[in-house]
């Protein structure tokens, strides 16, 4: 009904979006309808966004991961690289892994070395007390 009162018949025609929003539109976006305490249908006639749940994606997004999610593109990046904005928060969690498992190949490492030389050792006996 507000999409008619605004924009007539129209505001009634199903968009199929394509555009793609920068992440400072919507921080902007989510400001201004916490500001006014508007609702997500509110939001998207004031901003001329085609669905209200876009801007529940992004208020949904911001929640869980802050606001640096809002400004990362969808898909996949074009250029490959070591440092993408989507695996900061995961670098701390895979290094303290790596590290664990570093750490238990080392005493495997150790344990392996010591069994070899008790082995070892036990083999020289055997061959020092059949010589005898």
């Amino acid at each position: 009904m507000r999409q008619y009162q605004r924009f007539g018949v129209s505001g009634l025609e199903v968009r199929q979006s394509k555009k793609v929003y920068a992440g400072t539109f919507k921080v902007t976006v989510l400001n201004w309808m916490k500001t006014n305490q508007a609702s997500l249908t509110e939001t998207a006639l004031n901003f001329d966004i085609s669905s209200p749940a876009a801007v529940w994606q992004w208020q949904r997004t911001f929640e869980n991961d802050g606001p640096d999610a809002l400004f990362r593109n969808r898909g996949r990046s074009k250029i490959m690289s070591a440092n993408k904005p989507g695996k900061k928060t995961k670098q701390p969690d895979e290094l303290a892994r790596l590290r664990d498992e570093n750490e238990l190949l080392k005493i495997e490492n150790d344990y392996l070395k010591k069994l070899k030389a008790l082995a070892q050792s036990q083999a020289d006996n055997e061959h020092k007390s059949s010589k005898n």
